[in-house]
């Protein structure tokens, strides 16, 4: 997508549309995973957060309402073993910080953040701020093409003109 745009530059939805018509760009969705933190730490800032707060990088386990017992895994089971400002768990894709973070914010403020973009998140829990939702590409590149574009959300158009004559 084109920044400060709703223009869709290019889409790629298969390999050969003789073999299958199906356009996955449009229509599979996939775990967005550590895609959502730049989203996530956004709402964290808005609630008072700044980019030095900081939380312990450790292997944890939370008690989450509706789930039970949870453990995220960082990748590699790589934890700092030490407290980390919300660069560097950007940075390292900490998924502590990020549990910490959805947890203090609650998953409910996500799921607003994401309705403001019309996606419909269906029923949320915390693991939503570790990307447990399932988006389309083009779904993915609207959310990014708002931060390219400072904050202004774009809804995607494919049709620029049309020529009547």
């Amino acid at each position: 997508m084109k920044p400060y745009s709703s223009e869709v530059l290019t889409l790629i939805g298969g390999f050969d549309y003789s073999n299958s018509q199906y356009n996955r760009a449009l229509y599979s969705k996939r775990q967005i995973g550590s895609t959502i933190k730049p989203f996530l730490y956004y709402l964290g800032l808005e609630e008072g957060m700044t980019p030095l707060t900081k939380f312990t990088s450790e292997p944890t386990t939370f008690n989450i309402e509706g789930v039970g017992l949870y453990s995220p895994k960082n990748a590699g089971d790589n934890y700092a073993k030490r407290k980390i400002n919300m660069v560097e768990a950007i940075s390292l894709s900490d998924n502590i910080y990020a549990m910490k973070t959805t947890l203090m914010i609650g998953s409910n403020k996500i799921q607003t953040l994401l309705n403001k973009f019309d996606i419909d998140c269906g029923t949320v829990n915390p693991t939503i701020g570790l990307g447990s939702i399932s988006l389309t590409p083009l779904e993915l590149t609207s959310l990014y093409n708002c931060l390219a574009s400072e904050g202004t959300y774009y809804s995607p158009s494919f049709i620029k003109q049309i020529n009547l004559s």
